[in-house]
């Protein structure tokens, strides 16, 4: 399940087929043959939690939390931790839902 869950993400490589994909417009294409910018726009609508949920230890939860938007913000904002406040609102109230 492991292995299939990273090929769709793009972050392990199919040794063989295709992995065709539904975008808005109908038109399959196939997720293995991404690359660069098309392949980060891919990720960024196919989230993935890792088992070990590559969390930072030296940033609080909230942060770690953000982290997960990273793809939708621009790297200065991202070097500063500095995320939209809808962004922020949201992970509050999950971490709220969550009792964390």
């Amino acid at each position: 399940k492991s292995t299939l869950l990273h090929v769709l993400n793009g972050t392990h490589s199919a040794s063989g087929g295709e992995i065709l994909s539904y975008p808005e417009v109908g038109t399959p294409h196939d997720v293995s043959q991404l690359k660069g910018r098309a392949l980060n726009a891919w990720r960024s609508h196919c989230g993935m939690i890792f088992q070990d949920f590559c969390l930072v230890p030296r940033l609080d939860v909230l942060t770690n939390v953000l982290l997960g938007r990273l793809s939708q913000t621009s790297t200065l904002k991202s070097l500063f931790k500095i995320f939209p406040a809808a962004d922020r609102a949201r992970a509050i109230a999950l971490l709220e839902w969550m009792n964390i």
